[in-house]
């Protein structure tokens, strides 16, 4: 059984080395990249992989956040370049964790949702895996922040199968769809890494959104948000009403909205 990871990114430098050893070490076979027009290292990164013959690398300069051609795009990639019977959809900030291969050989499912739960740090710390230690493991749909809100989940599916995968990857339109839920495998996502990713990202994505005229207004909403805020002046009041601060992080861990994990606290 081949498992191939597909990996869309845009300036990552910052964790897209460590999600690639993770994955790597966690039973992926190889990886099918596209980077999404990066300046600061990201490429640099990839290419090494590539080097060492463990990732193949693409480019799309298209930047209309059109995830969904792109994903769709490399997961067919994987199944008919580099024999893929299962293709993984990740993005860097993401980590998926659990046995990913004992999972895929006991299953009969075709479509398999991995739940997501986000790790966060305190808005007063400097961002690392350590510091960003809380998971959201018990998530509430009616609190301030996006980073303590329910999230939807990722598809690890079976590559001969797929037809298309949805926008973001949460779900897949597939040749008579087996769908089941892993629940060996819990993904650890760390979407904002301090104030300086947050605006670079929110800035990035929700340009991006607004050029895509094809994709439903209601899609990205918290990046189209983030965006208007940015724009308006108010980046730091948005960074705030996102990322929580340490004593609001304890609140959160008094009341089981967060815990304490352990996993990859230095990094993979």
């Amino acid at each position: 059984m081949k498992l191939v990871m597909t990996l869309l990114v845009r300036d990552e430098a910052d964790i897209v080395q460590a999600n690639i050893r993770h994955h790597l070490d966690a039973g992926v076979d190889f990886i099918v990249a596209t980077d999404n027009g990066s300046t600061d290292g990201t490429i640099e990164i990839l290419e090494e992989f590539q080097r060492a013959g463990t990732l193949h690398l693409r480019h799309d300069g298209d930047d209309t956040f059109d995830q969904a051609r792109l994903t769709t795009e490399m997961a067919a990639i994987a199944r008919e370049h580099f024999g893929a019977d299962w293709v993984l959809s990740n993005d860097a900030d993401e980590f998926w964790c659990g046995p990913l291969r004992d999972t895929i050989a006991a299953t009969e499912a075709n479509l398999m949702f991995c739940r997501r739960a986000n790790r966060v740090a305190a808005r007063e710390d400097d961002w690392s895996f350590t510091a960003a230690r809380h998971l959201a493991v018990f998530p509430k749909a009616e609190v301030e922040s996006e980073l303590l809100r329910p999230i939807q989940p990722k598809v690890l599916v079976r590559a001969a199968d797929l037809v298309r995968l949805t926008q973001g990857c949460h779900n897949a339109e597939m040749a008579e769809a087996r769908p089941a839920i892993a629940r060996e495998i819990l993904i650890r996502h760390f979407p904002i890494r301090g104030r300086d990713h947050f605006i670079r990202k929110a800035t990035a994505g929700g340009a991006a959104y607004a050029r895509n005229a094809k994709l439903d207004p209601r899609l990205g909403g918290h990046w189209r948000l983030w965006h208007a805020e940015i724009l308006a002046g108010r980046a730091d009041e948005a960074y705030a009403a996102v990322v929580l601060s340490r004593a609001a992080i304890d609140a959160a861990l008094a009341e089981g909205t967060l815990i304490e994990d352990d996993r990859l606290l230095q990094g993979p």
